[in-house]
């Protein structure tokens, strides 16, 4: 029992069940009783907690009245078989999760609730007490904190699971997908047999799939066609055996965004593990290809919108990861334009902080400075619009400083097409900004205070980077935004204080500040803004909720509270 209250000890079964049980033990020590009536024969084929089967009974004591059972059940790929069975991975997750507490389920939304459980029965799945990375795993923490799981969304799923390499032995449960916003997952170099779950299809955005070098065999489920947003799949040196790429799959390397697609397809038709249609894959492996680390390899490698192709690291024996990585060489020195410096100066001479940015050699305002310098048609660009594209600039590399990590989609930006055919920028005339619409694009860094530079026009009504991981302090020259109706800043990780300039909006309709790590009270001139046009002010308001860390009168200001 102390090993459970130290949280070392995940599960505790005995025959604990009733009043006259064999053993007494406390409901905070052991996570599920049994009657103590059955054999250990019949440990494999019980029956759930509600069921007809007197022989095996139990009771799991944080979920007395099977309120989390039915929950799991309810939504459970194959109607709870797998959940009937005590030995199952499936169960054990279930005792796990309502192992720790009612605490640790009972404010979870279902989405949440099944990742949790999902997260537990890929734990129990692939042995994952044998895994070489697992700090966390199994703990009270948000599985977001877990270890190879790389990143979350602003509602807490997580988009990113890097489980490489990692010892993972064993059928992968359908029950991954319950993970159910991954965007990248990657299995790669374990030792993984049986069949791809059919139920893979139905991940809704995830643009990475990575299962080489492992044992899968059975065939290429055709649902993986289903998958519209994939970019890169990776099913090369398994043993998958006279199966054929589904035509399904083939269709989204030319109809969708599929740009990379590895099997073992090498050789002719009759020895090819896998046969793949003309066109179709772009590299194939055979039985004797050495293993081939997927092109790009860092540990946090986030492919871009437009990848640059390169060969990967040949690893003799699957022998993984590589020891070294390429080393990059320097880009040339770009010169400084005078005349944009002219324009630049003259605009922002009214701003210290302007002009000191720009004379940053090492900030993202002076590197934005040299790109739009060196495009090839700068010298067709009016003054108007070099402003408004270096404003634009400057906050693409602001919210993208990692290059490992980018935009999820950043089709165009900091190219030579007219920033109005930029991704997520909308133009009223052709020309001016209206409306710059970036949510859940994977989005990081701060906004620069050139942002003001972007609604130069004055036009500039809807600025929605909502979803994102964006943080530091709220710019004061938002309030330049003269124009702007709809500012959408929820689901970051801003802080500080709420500039009392954002009141200088006297247009404003909504803005979404929740979900951040804003703090302070809500500038008076923001407040004035509710007896105008401003109808929605939503902010971390909560008096009740101690993370809640905004102050904010109810309707008097704001209109909701979270």
């Amino acid at each position: 029992c102390q090993l459970r209250a130290a949280g070392t000890l995940t599960l505790l079964w005995a025959d604990c069940r009733g009043d006259g049980a064999s053993v007494q033990c406390d409901p905070s020590c052991c996570t599920t009783c049994f009657s103590g009536s059955s054999s250990a024969g019949d440990l494999g084929l019980g029956t759930a907690v509600g069921g007809e089967s007197e022989e095996v009974t139990h009771i799991t004591h944080a979920d007395s009245d099977a309120e989390v059972l039915s929950r799991l059940i309810k939504m459970s790929p194959d109607d709870g078989a797998s959940l009937d069975n005590y030995m199952s991975p499936q169960f054990k997750a279930y005792s796990w999760l309502v192992g720790k507490g009612v605490s640790s389920y009972e404010n979870l939304s279902d989405i949440l609730l099944l990742q949790r459980y999902g997260m537990a029965t890929l734990y129990f799945s692939l042995a994952g007490h044998g895994w070489t990375d697992k700090e966390d795993w199994l703990s009270d923490k948000d599985v977001c904190e877990w270890e190879s799981v790389e990143a979350c969304n602003g509602v807490g799923m997580a988009t990113e699971l890097s489980l490489y390499s990692n010892n993972l032995i064993g059928r992968i449960p359908v029950e991954i997908t319950h993970i159910r916003m991954l965007e990248i997952l990657d299995l790669t170099d374990n030792e993984l047999y049986g069949p791809i779950p059919t139920e893979f299809g139905q991940f809704e955005d995830l643009e990475i799939l990575r299962l080489g070098g492992n044992l899968l065999t059975g065939n290429i489920p055709v649902e993986l066609g289903s998958l519209t947003t994939l970019n890169e799949l990776y099913l090369h040196v398994n043993e998958f055996e006279g199966t054929n790429m589904p035509h399904e799959i083939c269709a989204l390397r030319t109809d969708a965004g599929l740009y990379t697609l590895w099997a073992d397809c090498k050789d002719d038709v009759d020895t090819a593990h896998v046969l793949c249609e003309e066109n179709c894959c772009d590299k194939c492996f055979d039985d004797g290809s050495d293993f081939v680390f997927y092109p790009g390899y860092t540990e946090t490698y986030v492919p871009t919108s437009n990848p640059v192709a390169r060969p990967g690291p040949v690893v003799p024996g699957r022998t993984f990861p590589p020891t070294a990585t390429p080393v990059a060489t320097g880009a040339p020195v770009l010169p400084e334009n005078a005349d944009l410096k002219v324009d630049l100066e003259n605009h922002m001479k009214q701003s210290p902080s302007f002009i000191a940015r720009l004379s940053d050699k090492g900030s993202h305002a002076y590197k934005a400075f040299l790109w739009l310098g060196n495009t090839q048609n700068f010298d067709e660009l009016d003054e108007f619009n070099r402003l408004q594209r270096y404003g634009l600039a400057t906050f693409y590399l602001s919210t993208s400083p990692d290059l490992d990590y980018p935009w999820k989609v950043s089709n165009n930006w900091n190219s030579e097409e007219h920033e109005c055919r930029w991704f997520g920028v909308s133009c009223a005339d052709g020309n001016t900004v209206t409306e710059i619409s970036l949510p859940s694009n994977r989005m990081s860094g701060t906004i620069p205070p050139e942002i003001e530079l972007a609604g130069l026009g004055g036009k500039l009504g809807k600025l929605n980077l909502a979803g994102n991981n964006i943080g530091g302090q709220l710019p004061d020259r938002i309030g330049t935004l003269k124009h702007l109706e709809v500012l959408d800043l929820r689901a970051n990780d801003f802080t500080g204080q709420i500039p009392p300039e954002i009141g200088e909006l006297d247009t404003l309709k909504s803005l979404q500040l929740q979900a951040n790590e804003l703090t302070g009270v809500m500038p008076a001139e923001i407040c004035a803004l509710r007896d105008g046009t401003l109808e929605e002010l939503i902010a971390d308001c909560d008096a009740d909720d101690p993370f809640s860390t905004v102050t904010c009168e109810i309707d008097t200001c704001c209109s909701v509270c979270y």
